[in-house]
């Protein structure tokens, strides 16, 4: 099975999947995340956006282009919350689960 689920939608799951597509793999990449919607850059959230000096587009992380360019299964708003390594099952809060043959 060619999947990979990346669990948290965050910085880092966003990286790993950009370097699972730079180094060629073609296979189903699932992002799993906890939040309903794409990465953005939290600090500046937290100290720019909230406080009105920046407008909340500047946090985001990749331009909606950049994200489909990368032909990924978003799994958003349905954290986590159980792992079968045995069956390689990831089950979401929503009730649905995710198979997988690797995962990060």
């Amino acid at each position: 099975m060619d999947t990979i689920v990346i669990v948290g939608s965050s910085l880092a799951g966003l990286r790993a999947a950009e370097t699972l597509r730079q180094q060629k793999f073609d296979g189903r990449i699932v992002m799993v995340g906890a939040e309903d919607r794409a990465p953005y850059d939290r600090p500046p959230l937290s100290k720019k956006v909230l406080s009105g000096e920046w407008d909340a587009e500047r946090v985001v992380l990749r331009k909606p282009d950049d994200l489909t360019a990368l032909n990924l299964e978003w799994k958003l708003g349905s954290p986590a919350v159980g792992l079968d390594t045995t069956e390689r099952v990831v089950s979401l809060a929503s009730g649905e689960s995710v198979s997988f043959g690797w995962g990060v």
